[in-house]
């Protein structure tokens, strides 16, 4: 179970959980699937947001959502 290898992934049944698997690109979106999960946090303050991915825009997405203030989201 992925709980089993980082304690942070650990959430109810009823947490409201995306997940999106694939390439960090910017051609991807992503930087629109952050910004929208904002949204969605203010309306279900516990959902979560997995990128499981690996790419060249990673670290734009990680300032990105450190500007959100979605750490731990």
């Amino acid at each position: 179970m992925l709980t089993d290898l980082n304690w942070e992934l650990n959430s109810s049944e009823s947490t409201p959980v995306i997940v999106y698997t694939g390439r960090l690109h910017r051609d991807k979106g992503l930087e629109h699937l952050v910004r929208s999960f904002k949204q969605v946090v203010k309306k279900w303050r516990h959902a979560r947001l997995w990128l499981v991915c690996v790419g060249p825009d990673r670290g734009n997405l990680v300032d990105l959502v450190h500007v959100l203030d979605l750490r731990g989201k």
